[in-house]
């Protein structure tokens, strides 16, 4: 399976799996105002939403876009995406490095 069609399997699952974990039908998301031809398209593979409808979903699903993209699975091949017992957390992972800023950076130069 090529990247882009493996990507697009995962993201149709988690829109339909994050809608039936907070309750919705695809008619709840259309009363919402997403189109119910829009939802149906985008879980079966048939669409991928525009940047507005993305928000839109987002904001219907009570989530965050990147919530969206937040694929099941994905933490158990990235330790550092979780916190304790699994869940998410944003931010830097702890003990990340911060990145430093280099000395010519810091310095301000006279202007000419």
């Amino acid at each position: 399976m090529a990247p882009f069609d493996e990507f697009h399997a995962r993201f149709r699952k988690q829109i339909r799996e994050l809608r039936i974990e907070r309750g919705f039908r695809q008619q709840d998301l259309d009363e919402r105002g997403i189109s119910l031809r829009t939802v149906q398209q985008m879980e079966e593979g048939r669409r991928l939403p525009r940047l507005d409808t993305l928000f839109a979903l987002a904001a219907s699903l009570n989530v965050e876009v990147a919530d969206l993209f937040h694929f099941r699975g994905d933490n158990q091949d990235n330790p550092a995406a979780t916190g304790r017992g699994g869940r998410r957390v944003r931010g830097k992972p702890a003990g990340a490095p911060s990145t430093p800023v280099p000395a010519r950076a810091r310095e301000r130069r006279p202007r000419r």
